[in-house]
């Protein structure tokens, strides 16, 4: 089903590699693309702006370096925020479509993803169709092949696993309060569950140890505020997110996405 938008938005790049379609679009500001599904299972990753992404009665915001993976058959409709957006839209050719397809078929709808390493992925895909000069189209396969590996595990770990209700409670404690000291003595007893069940518990299921989780939605919410239009000072940024400092949060960041804060911002701008 076509989208009705072709004529407003603005193709920015479009390259054909073996298995995939990359193409990067800029849809204006306020635009609103109607009710639509798209042909091919597809990647779609946000650059820069905002939007929100409309299934059914769910709304789902998307700031920069938010993820999706996408069935075909999916129908949704986007609001454009006032600033624009940049998008990067990979098309999953039929040698790898059917991959995707069956875990999307087992989710039952899209699946988004906030930071992590499928963001900090995200961020070398765009490196290298943008910096890498001659790239070899086998590094850009490589990232995008990586990618679905790595959405396929972080979707088993979360559907293999029996939600317990003090599991999630101690995932929102923590994503409600990220910007806290937050200690495992004190996450086990808000959930009432002895500090080594509620560790082993939530790595089985989220794929992370808490503390991993809690510097990956403090990287999170960092690279909200370096993509914002505010641009606070990375000392602002390291305090708002909960890190002790700048340096800290210089290498947390680094390790996690590859880049340094300053040049995820450059990206982002």
């Amino acid at each position: 089903m076509s989208s009705g938008c072709d004529n407003k938005r603005e193709t920015l790049d479009d390259r054909q590699l073996t298995g995939f379609r990359l193409i990067e679009y800029f849809y204006p500001p306020d635009l609103v693309i109607p009710l639509h599904s798209h042909s091919c299972v597809s990647i779609g990753i946000l650059l820069k702006g905002a939007f929100v992404d409309t299934y059914g009665r769910k709304n789902i915001k998307w700031n920069p370096w938010t993820v999706g993976f996408h069935p075909s058959s999916e129908e949704h409709s986007h609001r454009i925020s006032s600033r624009g957006a940049r998008v990067l839209h990979v098309e999953v050719g039929e040698q790898w479509a059917h991959c995707l397809a069956e875990l999307l078929q087992k989710t039952g709808e899209s699946i988004i993803f906030r930071g992590g390493r499928l963001s900090w992925l995200a961020a070398n895909l765009v490196q290298e169709l943008r910096y890498g000069g001659k790239t070899h189209p086998l590094i850009i396969e490589g990232i995008i092949l990586e990618m679905l590996g790595q959405v396929s595990r972080e979707t088993f770990c979360m559907k293999t696993s029996t939600l317990q209700p003090w599991l999630v409670m101690t995932k929102e404690i923590i994503d409600s309060n990220y910007a806290s000291p937050l200690k495992l003595e004190e996450l086990s007893r808000r959930s009432g569950v002895n500090s080594t069940r509620l560790s082993r518990s939530f790595r089985k299921v989220y794929g992370h140890s808490i503390g991993a989780y809690l510097r990956k939605r403090r990287i999170q919410a960092a690279c909200e505020l370096l993509s914002s239009r505010i641009n606070p000072s990375l000392a602002k940024i390291a305090a708002d997110v909960g890190f002790y400092d700048q340096s800290h949060f210089c290498r947390v960041f680094k390790r996690m996405t590859g880049l340094t804060p300053a040049q995820y911002r450059t990206l982002c701008s």
